[in-house]
């Protein structure tokens, strides 16, 4: 059967001229107009056959994690899951994990990211936090998710089978940029019992990883990381910065000498190990988490003398960073006093977060030391307790991140912060 000329022509339009095309690797300006599946989509029409993710030989193109992806989200939504629903994704393989990801998110649901290797203790405590009744994990792992609703193993061909067969769900993807993508979990703290959870919707991830491309630049070659299980703040962090840029994201082994990579992205723990005399080292060094140390970043400059060093503070175990500072070059400072007054300079809020210094009563302190704190649009916009917020134990249920750390602005902008007592 022939279509009407009448609606072919007013449906079918020239293709747009490349020079017409958006740009595809992420702006500041595009970051808040996709969902995280959308952007993903959107490299892997445009480069089908480029590599997403590459694990030692075995590699992931990005038209065979997205049509992957199509499939399990339409299993998903056979199986009940809804726009917003939380969903645990706890896979071994970087490839997989990334599949199931995508799943999830096209199906409207929020990623519970879990690392596998987590204690089965632990698992219990997030399965009640999130509320999750869907699990995407593998076969060796499938009995230590007791009590929930649906576990679906990545690494079984009947899975594979049974999402082949379902008929395409027409209303994917369901998300909106403003829905959560992520729910992070993040051990407790005096104020705050654990574990505790943080929502980040789809705007903040894209936000972070623009303002990366405009600092320290596309990852279009690749972003390594040496990270032995998917799921961790930093993969996901080096796996959108990668994504944002149309690249692939290269999992290479724990331990090791560095690579010559184009990018890696590292913890200050992890560089700390890794950092031998010798070693090549890639051209561009990440570190996400902790403030970086001042004696490491003197041994990379040592080191590495013609490599970049960017240090993105991210506390309490996150992903998104609050601040960045260029350490490539002996004048920044990073150590400032001595002793139990030495703090670190993390350096100044990244685009889409306001750094507040907060007293014991919740004032500002414009320019005295008090607890770090943080809001924006490129941050958690909401988080999860055990019990209803408004509890004795738990003094601030709003959007305000603490870091549990102590720390003052400085003239100049920037943020230094002080070890816990």
């Amino acid at each position: 059967m022939t279509s009407s000329p009448d609606r072919a022509t007013a449906t079918v339009a020239p293709p747009a001229p490349r020079s017409a095309e958006r740009p595809l690797q992420l702006t500041a300006a595009t970051a808040a107009q996709l969902t995280l599946d959308a952007m993903f989509a959107r490299v892997a029409a445009r480069r089908p056959d480029h590599t997403a993710v590459r694990v030692g030989s075995g590699r992931l193109t990005y038209r065979g994690a997205e049509q992957r992806a199509r499939q399990l989200a339409s299993l998903l939504v056979l199986g009940g899951v809804q726009l917003g629903d939380p969903v645990i994704v706890s896979c071994v393989d970087h490839r997989r994990s990334l599949v199931a990801q995508l799943a999830v998110l096209k199906a409207g649901g929020v990623v519970v990211p879990v690392p596998a290797g987590t204690p089965d203790a632990a698992l219990r405590d997030i399965a009640a936090l999130s509320g999750a009744r869907t699990v995407l994990c593998g076969q060796a792992h499938r009995a230590a998710w007791k009590g929930i609703q649906l576990v679906v193993p990545m690494d079984d061909p009947a899975t594979w089978q049974r999402a082949e067969a379902v008929r395409p769900d027409d209303s994917l993807p369901r998300s909106s940029p403003i829905d959560p993508a992520y729910l992070l979990l993040a051990p407790g703290t005096d104020t705050v019992p654990g574990p505790t959870g943080e929502l980040i919707d789809h705007r903040a991830w894209q936000l972070a990883a623009a303002a990366r491309i405009q600092r320290v630049g596309a990852a279009e070659h690749g972003v390594e990381i040496r990270q032995p299980a998917p799921c961790g703040p930093v993969t996901l962090a080096a796996m959108w910065w990668a994504v944002a840029s149309a690249g692939t994201l290269y999992c290479g082994p724990p331990e090791g000498p560095l690579t010559r990579s184009p990018v890696a992205v590292l913890t200050p723990q992890q560089y700390d190990r890794l950092l031998v005399p010798g070693a090549a080292g890639p051209r561009t060094v990440v570190l996400v988490g902790d403030p970086c140390p001042a004696e490491l970043a003197a041994r990379h400059r040592a080191l590495l003398p013609t490599s970049r060093l960017w240090a993105e503070f991210a506390p309490a175990g996150g992903a998104l960073p609050w601040t960045a500072l260029d350490l490539s070059h002996p004048g920044e400072p990073v150590a400032t006093g001595s002793g139990r007054r030495r703090g670190l300079n993390v350096g100044g809020a990244v685009a889409g977060v306001r750094i507040q210094i907060l007293d014991e009563r919740g004032a500002a302190l414009p320019g005295g030391i008090g607890e770090v704190c943080a809001v924006g649009p490129a941050l958690a916009f909401d988080r999860v307790f055990h019990h209803a917020p408004g509890r004795a134990f738990n003094p601030d249920p709003g959007p305000v991140l603490h870091a549990s750390l102590r720390g003052r602005h400085t003239p100049d902008g920037h943020l230094t912060v002080f070890p816990a007592p």
